[in-house]
């Protein structure tokens, strides 16, 4: 079992999920005392020594290349944490919320 800080946008928050390079995939359980559920919060607490955590690579690539963190298991897929667009209605979206909505889908699919 790994001592990490919980990231709390994973359920269930003390598993951590990878994927080898053969597309082989499995979890680790994570145990800690600290649990956020903010990605630079938990940058923040990675930079201050606090543990071990679970975020994006595009969140931290910048402290990973100028070495303030190292990646653990490089190479290994992560897991994608989806991104929802909420909006107040499902029968009608006005245009330019389906235009923004479009707009960033397209920006990240880049």
């Amino acid at each position: 079992m790994v001592t990490g800080i919980l990231n709390l946008n994973l359920v269930p928050r003390d598993e951590w999920p990878f994927e080898t390079e053969a597309g082989e995939s499995f979890t680790v359980g994570v145990r800690g005392n600290i649990e956020i559920d903010n990605g630079e919060a938990l940058r923040t607490a990675a930079l201050a020594g606090a543990g071990v955590i679970y975020v994006p690579v595009d969140l931290v690539a910048e402290d990973i290349a100028d070495g303030r963190l190292v990646e653990v298991l490089a190479g290994w897929r992560k897991l994608v944490l989806p991104i929802h667009a909420i909006h107040p209605s499902r029968r009608f979206v006005p245009g330019r919320i389906g235009a923004i909505i479009d707009a960033i889908a397209r920006g990240l699919r880049d």
